[in-house]
């Protein structure tokens, strides 16, 4: 059925997150007037639609789409997008079809994925219910970290004092060869406790995460769940939470860890050879 054409003086701009094949690319929307005109990555044209009177975005489960209304009925779909440009779409069709010349901002591409102070306070935040269990795991990462320091030195002395040296000193060789079992025996000792309460303290904290965000989810309507891709979610309440949980339970210690075991055996480095006899 052919409908009257109004000739408008409409201008927007999107970027799409998805492309023809549905694959995730960018595509731009351009509308001027009554025409739209649909490019790639390259800005290579890919299509081209005049006399379009209407716009509408049909929702899918995850997958949505801009569909034009030409003034002779023909109905053509437009561009692809994911949940999370819907709304932007939306507002676009709505200027469109009401005449209304609006700014169109994509506030989805203007959002800065930098992790910020905010960011940084929400975890701090968590990680202070757990405060002296974590302080406690810190403190025992140190004395793993020295821990390690002793064998390499115990061994540096035994192979300087006793085994190159003239004068073989068999209580000296036997000291170190105690003092050697008494040091692996405790960083075994302390490691395991380390890892055993580093653990638990994951659980706790991983829980904790995993309830605000069903907490979160569950407290929205429907549309939250349609206009936010499932996969995303899920995606939310296990790799990133266990992103998250690796970080405050295993990724600072071990960073800290690290440094000082570095440095320890940059300053071991620097001892001068004890002479031999």
């Amino acid at each position: 059925m052919k409908r009257e054409l109004t000739t408008t003086d409409f201008h927007a701009m999107l970027n799409t997150d998805l492309g023809r094949d549905l694959k995730l690319e960018q595509e731009t929307v351009e509308i001027t007037g009554n025409e739209v005109r649909v490019y790639d990555s390259k800005h290579n044209e890919i299509l081209t639609l005049n006399g379009v009177i209407r716009l509408d975005v049909e929702s899918g489960i995850t997958i949505s789409k801009l569909v034009g209304t030409t003034a002779d009925g023909k109905v053509v779909e437009l561009a692809y997008f994911t949940k999370r440009k819907e709304e932007v779409f939306k507002k676009l069709a709505e200027a469109f079809n009401s005449g209304e010349q609006i700014e169109i901002k994509d506030e989805v591409d203007d959002k800065s994925h930098k992790p910020g102070v905010n960011t940084l306070r929400w975890l701090f935040s968590i990680s202070s219910r757990y405060r002296k269990t974590m302080i406690l795991g810190a403190t025992l990462s140190l004395i793993s970290t020295g821990l390690n320091l002793v064998p390499p030195y115990l061994l540096k002395i035994l192979i300087d004092n006793v085994l190159i040296s003239n004068n073989h000193s068999a209580q000296l060789f036997q000291l170190i060869v105690l003092l050697l079992i008494t040091s692996y025996t405790s960083l075994a000792l302390v490691s395991s406790l380390q890892t055993r309460i580093l653990n638990n303290l994951g659980s706790r904290i991983i829980n904790d995460l995993r309830e605000m965000l069903y907490n979160h989810v569950i407290k929205h309507d429907y549309s939250f769940i349609e206009r936010i891709s499932p996969s995303r979610i899920l995606s939310r309440l296990t790799t990133d939470a266990g992103n998250t949980n690796w970080l405050l339970v295993w990724g600072l210690p071990t960073l800290v860890t690290n440094f000082f075991t570095l440095l320890g055996k940059i300053l071991l480095g620097k001892n001068p050879k004890t002479k031999r006899t």
